[in-house]
């Protein structure tokens, strides 16, 4: 079901295989950051509908969504949107938004699952938040690490950002995969709130190493971006 429609105001490649599409926000349209909506395209009269991740904040003028380009149908008609267009898309849907809490806040993103996280960092800039945040940030190299230069030049008082990449030897930062080594190296393990979001397996090791250290349950929260189609 559809909610609202609106026009494409640009249609950029962010990085290898990856595009983003901005379109105008409708008056009155409200989200929290990290929420997505369910976007229908049509192409020959046959229209797929997706949901997708709201990667801009709040208080931007503009919608901004980002995808993978995997081939599929889909992709194929998002990828090819031009100024202009019109696209169909939901009220804001989902829960997977920053809680409060008085612990630090760490991000564990894999790939275009970072879209969540850079809304809700951007709006944490935004309004100022004394709250530490931590994100890790994995990618196989950096030519497809998604919004890098924006995340890298947050102005948060308590950010500190650890992009990780697996298959980039020439990476000067930190590489491979998420470890008990890794995370203690950034924190303290057992006393922050974990947001994990990524392709399905990426979560699963992510969670599984989380309650492998005795991090309790109700710090935890997941969500997988299953298919990447």
């Amino acid at each position: 079901m559809t909610n609202h429609s609106s026009k494409v105001t640009r249609n950029e490649k962010l990085a290898d295989k990856t595009v983003g599409v901005w379109f105008e926000k409708p008056i009155g349209f409200y989200f929290k950051p990290g929420q997505f909506v369910n976007i229908t395209l049509a192409q020959d009269d046959v229209k797929i509908t997706h949901c997708m991740t709201i990667a801009s904040a709040p208080h931007e003028p503009e919608l901004l969504v980002a995808a993978r380009l995997t081939g599929s149908a889909y992709k194929n008609i998002l990828e090819k949107l031009k100024p202009g267009d019109t696209i169909d898309f939901s009220k804001p849907l989902g829960s997977f938004t920053l809680q409060k809490s008085k612990l630090p806040a760490v991000f564990i993103a894999g790939g275009i699952g970072i879209t969540p996280f850079l809304s809700i960092l951007k709006d944490a800039e935004e309004n100022k938040s004394a709250r530490q945040f931590v994100l890790f940030y994995f990618n196989k190299e950096k030519s497809g690490a998604t919004f890098l230069t924006e995340l890298s030049a947050l102005q948060l008082p308590n950010y500190n950002f650890i992009p990780v990449m697996t298959d980039d030897v020439a990476w000067p930062g930190e590489h491979g995969y998420l470890t008990e080594t890794l995370l203690k190296k950034h924190l303290n393990i057992k006393q922050d709130d974990y947001y994990v979001v990524g392709p399905p397996r990426m979560v699963k090791e992510s969670v599984e190493l989380l309650k492998k250290l005795s991090v309790p349950n109700e710090q935890i929260k997941s969500e997988e971006f299953i298919g990447y189609n």
